[in-house]
């Protein structure tokens, strides 16, 4: 029952979207939360965090599948999970439509490059690095460093070790 009040308070009382399903491509517009707010959608991150904090609120378990697809949520309730696509407004899928999509965004294959295993389920720091990254990627296409230092200095003091913002 909470979820349905969930998925209608957030699609269809309040109408919010994904509105831009290519993190790459993001705009800023896309991205920071009170634009997300305003337009009733954004980006897949931002968005997806909104659905989840609300979803906490209401004592819902949910969870992000790991990268890449932020729009796909795990929801956990005692030995049973759905999964929740949020590009179709919440929608629970059922397992033929869970594959289809797995298979079309890549995240089937839970391998990275090396070979080792990934996990199922991306944590909230890692999540919220993904969504500080997009967003310092936005800034830099449109030649906002300043903004951009000040994101990468936000990821560095997530993970200060990380070689690779480190380099940037």
């Amino acid at each position: 029952e909470r979820f349905e009040i969930l998925n209608e308070f957030i699609f269809r009382a309040r109408e919010f979207r994904i509105q831009n399903l290519n993190r790459k491509c993001a705009t800023q517009e896309d991205l920071l939360i009170k634009n997300v707010l305003e337009q009733r959608g954004g980006g897949l991150i931002p968005t997806g965090l909104l659905y989840i904090h609300l979803a906490n609120q209401l004592d819902l378990a949910v969870y992000v599948l790991n990268d890449p697809a932020f729009h796909i949520l795990k929801w956990v309730r005692g030995s049973k999970s759905s999964f929740i696509d949020l590009t179709q407004d919440g929608k629970i899928l059922d397992e033929e439509e869970l594959l289809r999509v797995m298979s079309t965004c890549g995240t089937a294959q839970l391998k990275t490059c090396d070979g080792a295993s990934r996990r199922e389920l991306i944590t909230f720091k890692e999540l919220l690095v993904a969504y500080l990254h997009d967003l310092k990627q936005a800034y830099r296409r449109d030649s906002e460093l300043d903004l951009c230092h000040a994101v990468l200095s936000m990821i560095l003091k997530i993970e200060p070790t990380n070689l690779k913002y480190i380099g940037e």
